[in-house]
């Protein structure tokens, strides 16, 4: 049929009924217009409950229901979907890549990331079996324990000696060995002695003395218990000594006790 250049085919089924006053329908219209070489065509359906019906087996299944503006889907394959805003109850998803993602909140059991960079992170807690962090900076931290390798901070070294006596010349009691590039090293002594006469108590770094003790006189024997003490920042190898021996006049000194240690700083 053509009036003023319009051109249009329907065709329409409806049924409905009127309780209380207020009517109930339900129908189908299926039309063709064109309007100033615009055609358009279209299916339209009235009803409070859209949904496709499959009998199988004496079994009715619907795979696709639309009711109070809500569609319901059994099963779905889409290729391409563009989703403006999702809630998924349960979603096992085999690969996905997202370019751009803001989550609020995220409960993972078991995950595998490759590489990940995270500007800013609050964690209340983890877990973390195997870590390799090159650089961290921690403003407060509580560990209940904590595991380092061995000398990766500090290096210790220490000897002792029980005792015993010279008369003739100065004897080595107690010797360390510091490797080098170790920032700082405190290297300390302590030992009781007695002497009849003068004597000497000193600390050696490679054969040069660097900390000395005198004391004693003629007047009769003398006990002191002396600590030596060295800083070095060198970061060269170097091997400590502890010496003791008579000094002036000489006598016979005794030691007891000799403690010589090492501790080098690394961090």
């Amino acid at each position: 049929m053509a009036l003023n250049g319009k051109i249009s085919a329907a065709w329409n089924i409806k049924v409905g009924v009127t309780q209380d006053g207020k009517y109930y329908g339900a129908g189908m219209a299926i039309g063709i217009d064109n309007e100033a070489g615009a055609v358009q065509s279209q299916i339209l359906f009235q009803a409070d409950r859209f949904a496709l019906l499959n009998v199988a087996n004496g079994a009715v299944t619907s795979p696709f229901v639309v009711q109070n503006g809500q569609t319901f889907i059994s099963q779905a394959f889409i290729g391409v979907g563009w989703i403006t805003s999702a809630m998924i109850a349960n979603a096992a998803i085999t690969n996905a890549q997202i370019d751009n993602a803001a989550i609020t909140t995220a409960k993972i059991q078991d995950g595998s990331v490759t590489n990940a960079k995270i500007d800013s992170a609050a964690i209340d807690s983890a877990q973390i079996r195997l870590a390799a962090i090159q650089s961290a900076h921690i403003v407060d931290a509580s560990i209940s324990t904590l595991k380092i390798a061995g000398e990766a901070v500090t290096v210790p070294r220490g000897s002792v000696s029980g005792s015993g006596s010279t008369s003739v010349s100065d004897t080595t009691i107690c010797t360390i060995a510091m490797p080098a590039g170790i920032p700082t090293v405190l290297v300390q002594a302590s030992v009781v002695l007695r002497a009849a006469g003068t004597a000497r108590a000193y600390l050696v770094r490679n054969g040069v003395p660097v900390s000395d003790y005198y004391f004693g006189s003629q007047a009769g024997p003398s006990v002191v218990t002396p600590t030596l003490a060295y800083f070095d920042t060198s970061q060269a190898a170097a091997t400590y000594q502890l010496v003791v021996g008579p000094s002036g006049t000489g006598g016979q000194v005794d030691w007891n006790g000799a403690v010589l240690t090492g501790l080098g700083i690394k961090r």
